[in-house]
This record gives structure tokens, C-alpha cells and sequence, in this order.
């Protein structure tokens, strides 16, 4: 780690005057900066990994949450050539992933399929149990159940919360089955992917996957 005027630098290239000091921390190291995952709860409306002006542009210092701690300091190699490694809808918000770490890579594509997505839907007006029912019904294949878990979260005369669990994410897959059942989608968040949800994270913001978390 290298100072200038005994300010810590560590942004590549940066420009240094003549007159001023540059300096080795003592006991630095040449090592490469260990990669991270970043957990951002995505806005409706924004592409979900386009990093001028979609969702990656929300990893910035200034968009971690305020109760993520550790790491207690960003580097800024950890905010470069993150990957999206689960998209969403742009339409949709919620737990987006981003990594520079192969072995979350591998996890959340080549097992994608098993790795349960916990999602909240608000549809508009009451949803009984028989109207319930019909989500999990295809009218293309009747005889083959769609592979979803549908519970309510909250109802009321106006809207009604669902919450569905589904292995894998397939786009419009769950604005499909609520169209199929003649329920108007209003708003689609995902809160969970596996074991790691995104654990009060305000939305525009960012937090760091803990060291103790498994997808």
C-alpha cells in the first residue's frame, strides 16, 4: 500500500507531483486483492447489469449500506470489473449478485436450477385460495403443475402480497403464471437466492456477501 503526503492511494493510475512525498506502508505486501461478492438491491426500472447507467452504476462507496461492516473499508478493486451473475427483469427489483469470485460463478450458473429464488409479488385486488390454485396451473400443460410454491403474504380489498419460491430464475416466468390466473402484476422484488437474502438492504444499495454466507 503506497501513501502520497501520507494519504493511503491505491486508485491506478494516479498522478503524483513533484514536490510531494510517496511512501510504502510499513509491512505492505505485493498481493492481489482477494475477490469479493456484492449484494445490491436493485430499483424497478433499471437494466440489470449495464454499467453505464443500469444497476452496476449503484456500486459506489457512497451506495453501501450504512449497517454493512465488513469489510469496514471498501477498496476500489472491489468495485471494478464486478459480474452480474443474476439478472432480473428490468421491470423487476429486488437481490441482484455481483462477484469477481469464479467459485460464486460457478455456484449461481452451472447450479442455477437448484438454487431456490424467494420473490414477493404485489397483484392487484384479493386473492382467494381457489384463484391461489391456479398459479401452479399451466394452461398449456394442465396435467403438469408449475414447479412454484405460492403462499400470501398480506391481503387487503386493493392488493394482495404473494410469495413465491421457485428453483431457478426464468424471465416473465412468474409475470406469466399471474396472467394465466387473471391477477394484474403492481410490483416484483426478490429477497432470497438459496441460504443468502438480502437482509434489510435499502433499495439503491449495496452490501458485501459475508464470509459465513452459502448460497
Amino acid at each position: 500500500m503506497v501513501t502520497v503526503d501520507g494519504v493511503v492511494v491505491d486508485t491506478p493510475p494516479s498522478r503524483v507531483r513533484d514536490a510531494q512525498r510517496v511512501a510504502l506502508v510499513r509491512g505492505a505486501t505485493l498481493s492481489a486483492t482477494e475477490p469479493v461478492t456484492l449484494l445490491l438491491n436493485k430499483p424497478p426500472g433499471l437494466v440489470a447489469g449495464d454499467a453505464a447507467n443500469g444497476a452496476a452504476a449503484l456500486l459506489q462507496v457512497r451506495h453501501r449500506a450504512t449497517g454493512d461492516r465488513v469489510p469496514p473499508r471498501v477498496e476500489p478493486a472491489h468495485l471494478r470489473r464486478q459480474l452480474c451473475l443474476t439478472p432480473l427483469e428490468t421491470t423487476a427489483g429486488g437481490l441482484l449478485v455481483f462477484s469477481q469470485d469464479p467459485r460464486i460463478a460457478r455456484r449461481l450458473t452451472e447450479d442455477a436450477s437448484q438454487l431456490e429464488h424467494e420473490t414477493m409479488v404485489d397483484v392487484a385486488g384479493a386473492v382467494d385460495p381457489a384463484l391461489l390454485a391456479r398459479l401452479a396451473i399451466d394452461p398449456a400443460e394442465p396435467r403438469a403443475p408449475r414447479a412454484m410454491r405460492v403462499s400470501i403474504g398480506s391481503s387487503s380489498d386493493e392488493t394482495t402480497r404473494l410469495r413465491f419460491a421457485i428453483k431457478g430464475h426464468q424471465p416473465g416466468r412468474i409475470e406469466r403464471a399471474c396472467a394465466d390466473a387473471g391477477l394484474k402484476v403492481l410490483a416484483i422484488s426478490r429477497l432470497r437466492i438459496g441460504r443468502v437474502p438480502l437482509a434489510g438492504v435499502p433499495v439503491g444499495e449495496w452490501r458485501y456477501l459475508g464470509p459465513e454466507e452459502r448460497f
